[in-house]
């Protein structure tokens, strides 16, 4: 698996320093800047990402906690990228819904089988100890806010706290691959 990115997001971030925080995020190895839209109305999934691929954009969707993943079934093989929203989307500072885990795990598997390549980015309640299960359901991007924003040691020391915690997994992971196979020969 290649590594995981990190996305801060400036729904959390201060917006009288907001080009001040992005600078910081960016020099301390943000990997992109997560954006919320919002516009309060659900748009029809399949035409807009149509017309965003005709444009030679990357398209994504965004699913909230209460959706099924069965609903991506027939739209995956023309995104890019899925969000799993595991908050209820629209306020910064909540707490990560455990509950979530499975569906990332279930949108994995769909992008699996149906468009290999396709990111699963995972925004809501991540930190340094909601990121590694994470990780390890299935995330390919991980969106911060509060998590680096609020950090009271700054922006920097929070990215490499998140940092350390997803590469702290990835380690875990690969260390047991290699031992799974020296077992089995």
């Amino acid at each position: 698996m290649s590594a995981v990115k990190l996305a801060p997001s400036i729904l959390a971030a201060d917006f009288a320093r907001l080009g001040q925080q992005v600078t910081e995020v960016e020099h301390a190895g943000a990997d992109r800047i997560h954006v919320d839209v919002m516009d309060g109305h659900f748009v029809p999934n399949l035409r807009t990402v149509q017309r965003i691929r005709a444009l030679g954009k990357r398209a994504g969707v965004a699913i909230n906690p209460a959706t099924g993943s069965g609903v991506l079934e027939e739209i995956i093989p023309d995104l890019d990228q899925v969000l799993v929203m595991t908050v209820d989307p629209g306020f910064g500072h909540q707490q990560f819904v455990r509950t979530t885990l499975p569906k990332i795990s279930q949108v994995r598997e769909l992008i699996e089988r149906l468009k290999p390549g396709c990111e699963v980015e995972v925004d809501g309640g991540i930190d340094a100890t909601t990121a590694p299960p994470v990780v390890r359901a299935g995330a390919t991007v991980l969106v911060a806010g509060s998590a680096i924003f609020g950090d009271r040691d700054g922006v920097g020391t929070a990215m490499k706290r998140l940092r350390m915690a997803v590469n702290h997994r990835e380690n875990e992971t690969e260390a047991a691959a290699r031992s799974a196979l020296q077992r089995s020969q």
